[in-house]
């Protein structure tokens, strides 16, 4: 089968949306598909273009043998509403072009966000071929409500660019769990959703989590690794340092994003000695880094957007067998509870964010390790290969007019241990 997959975010970029890109093509190649890969020339999340790509019109390479169609894209150091419209609608252009310009496939795969990504929807349609559109997080609500955008012209112009990509889409994937009741609100069929939810490479972390917990020497080492954006409180996280500041505990932080120049201006304020920031790091190094930790710390915000989704850092985190602790009183929340992998708290408390660190400090190296290990067990499920293959196949499905008897959601594995919640 001949794939073309468009993405805005494709390696050497990190982030949730290559990282899960990368997983995708690499999974549909090892089963013979011809996939190829139009994206952006690799600017995220600095928002300079690497240099070998400037001035340039396009760039056909490979990348770990994938054929990869990088084009064009406006990028700024700034993040302003201006700016990040710049970006976004200049890929669109670009990714209608370079669909355009490639060879007839089988079906266009489109992932989104940024929205105009869907543009490259209709240049599918103008080649004569189906589309499947996936949806990693619901625009343009996303961006209303992290203030990128106001409820005015602009929005309700998106708002029917959005019901158009959904509409004309052979399939609509949807990556998150509260996704699939919000599609349909939005008028899409039931039959048309396939529900295709982040998770982890498992062979990628299993060394990592036959690595020994730092805590059995002593102290608590924490870790949170991704992007520094609008999804995460990421200042709370300082401020609970600072309340933990008597305890051997100490955060490690990965990652580039708008709340950088924030977060280290509270470390400075506070005069913290126990956090470290990393800056952006390889994703090669993530199995690594977790190993060096005991506990992931992901502190999604309280809006409606960060607290309907799963994100990738959890699934890596218990593949590594490293417990969580993460803000959360809705889908996540329930997530971990579930499985027994960690603590969730209110999010956007800093209190309770500092109760959590210290309960696992005090907890102790077994029990911080049960909870890594209960996990563990819960993500076996949630490989990416196989959520890849699951996708592909109920895409075929469609593509032939047959039916195919998938779940709509994975298979889950009782965990073996209870969370505690922190309410």
């Amino acid at each position: 089968m001949r794939i073309l997959y468009v993405t805005q975010y494709y390696p050497p970029e990190t982030g949730a949306g290559a990282l899960r890109a990368r997983e995708m093509v690499r999974a549909w190649r090892e089963d013979g598909h011809d996939v190829r890969v139009v994206c952006a020339f690799p600017n995220y999340p600095a928002g300079r273009v690497a240099p070998e790509y400037r001035g340039r019109l396009y760039a056909r390479e490979e990348h770990e043998g994938v054929p990869v169609l990088r084009m064009p894209i406006y990028t700024s150091e700034e993040k302003t509403f201006v700016t990040r419209l710049g970006n976004y609608g200049s890929f669109a252009t670009t990714a209608f072009l370079g669909v355009l310009a490639s060879e007839r496939p089988d079906v266009v795969y489109v992932t989104s966000p940024p929205l105009p990504v869907g543009l490259a929807g209709l240049a599918a349609r103008v080649k004569g071929v189906p589309y499947v559109f996936e949806v990693r997080d619901l625009w343009p609500d996303g961006a209303r409500a992290f203030g990128q955008i106001s409820e005015g012209r602009l929005y309700r112009a998106a708002k029917k660019f959005e019901s158009r990509c959904y509409r004309h889409a052979l399939r609509v994937v949807a990556a998150n769990p509260a996704h699939p009741e919000r599609l349909r609100e939005r008028g899409v069929p039931t039959e048309k959703i396939i529900f295709g939810p982040n998770g982890a490479n498992l062979k990628t972390f299993a060394a990592a989590a036959d690595v020994a917990l730092p805590c059995r020497k002593g102290g608590l080492r924490l870790f949170y690794g991704g992007l520094l954006g609008l999804q995460y409180a990421m200042l709370d996280l300082i401020e609970a340092m600072h309340l933990v500041r008597d305890l051997d505990v100490h955060l490690t932080v990965a990652g580039e994003g708008v709340k950088r120049a924030e977060m280290e201006a509270a470390i400075a304020r506070h005069g913290l000695t126990n956090v470290t920031m990393l800056g952006q790091v390889p994703l090669e190094r993530v199995p690594e880094l977790l190993a060096e930790n005991d506990v992931s710390v992901i502190p999604l915000g309280a809006n409606q957007v960060s607290q309907e989704i799963t994100p990738v850092k959890l699934y890596e985190s218990w593949a590594a067998a490293r417990p969580v602790i993460i803000g959360s009183q809705a889908v996540a929340a329930r997530f971990v509870r579930d499985a027994g992998g960690g603590i969730a708290y209110p999010p956007e408390d800093i209190g309770s964010l500092a109760a959590s660190i210290r309960w696992m400090y005090h907890a102790g190296a077994d029990a911080v390790a049960a909870m890594g290990m209960a996990g563990k067990a819960h993500v076996q499920t949630y490989d990416r290969g196989v959520i890849a293959r699951r996708i592909l196949s109920e895409v075929q499905a469609a593509l032939s007019g047959a039916s195919v008897t998938v779940p709509s959601t994975p298979l889950q594995v009782e965990g073996s241990g209870r969370s505690q919640v922190h309410e």
